[in-house]
């Protein structure tokens, strides 16, 4: 028993992963783009813009254009609504998820100095679903969750008149938590075991930026973030009508992909 427990625990991340995937629109999966109102009105080009705080994360580059210290924080709320037609009430889904941002900027009372620096906090990854126990997808997952925080402190450097740089670390934290269903007794439903696994880790990663005013109207701006892999350390337990098998210590990891983004403004 403890066997299929280890086994199972090494694919519980994965398959927190694949049921997020579910409500969510292809190609992103996971990933939650929109970190600013503002940047996200403007289709996420606002990495060629980039003049507030939120640039840590949309362009570091972009800081060198703020002036003193400037504060900005906001959400999104995630309401994916999906339903598997013909599936019975088990296969809705319609959890709601808050996704906080944060950002603070500032020239540390040296408005003339090339450098500026900044410290962001957002969640770049992550989602959740909450199936019925009974549904068809029960044996893939009832209720998962995965979130991933980003802390970052950013600094940016003006070269010239021109030509702006900025870099961030970027501190990862991640958190997760997969149930679902297992088939003790095959078709047998009221036998199932009952599957758990709560895991947390953290990763390292970094950003990088670029901003180049060709003209006093037209700006390049480009972002380039890191892959990162976070490592989920956590406890498994099965719980079955004939036992309980667990907690056993139990990991898993993800690998984080790289991400770059390109824009001109005028």
């Amino acid at each position: 028993m403890r066997k299929i427990v280890q086994i199972v625990a090494g694919a519980a991340v994965l398959v927190v992963v694949a049921s997020v995937v579910i409500p969510q629109a292809f190609a992103l999966g996971f990933r939650n783009p929109d970190q600013d109102a503002r940047a996200t009105g403007q289709g996420e080009a606002f990495v060629a813009q980039a003049d507030d705080a939120s640039a840590i994360y949309y362009n570091p580059a972009g800081l060198s254009q703020l002036r003193g210290t400037e504060i900005t924080s906001g959400g999104m709320i995630s309401f994916p609504n999906s339903r598997l037609q013909g599936a019975g009430d088990g296969a809705v889904m319609n959890t709601m998820s808050f996704l906080p941002h944060f950002y603070v900027s500032t020239d540390l009372g040296a408005p003339q100095s090339p450098w500026r620096f900044g410290l962001g906090f957002n969640v770049p990854f992550g989602n959740a679903a909450d199936f019925s126990k009974n549904g068809p997808f029960r044996y893939i997952a009832t209720e998962t969750s995965l979130s991933v925080f980003n802390i970052q402190p950013t600094v940016s450097y003006q070269v010239n008149d021109q030509l702006s740089l900025g870099a961030g670390l970027n501190v990862y934290y991640g958190q997760t938590e997969l149930n679902n269903r297992v088939p003790v007794v095959p078709g047998t439903p009221s036998f199932d075991g009952r599957f758990h696994f709560d895991g947390d880790g953290t990763g390292l990663g970094g950003t990088a930026g670029l901003m180049w005013k060709i003209t006093p109207q037209f700006t390049f701006g480009v972002v380039y973030r890191s892959p990162f892999r976070i490592n989920f350390e956590g406890d498994a337990v099965l719980k079955t009508p004939f036992g309980n098998d667990g907690p056993h210590p139990a990991n898993s990891s993800i690998q984080f992909p790289q991400s770059a983004a390109g824009g001109l403004a005028f």
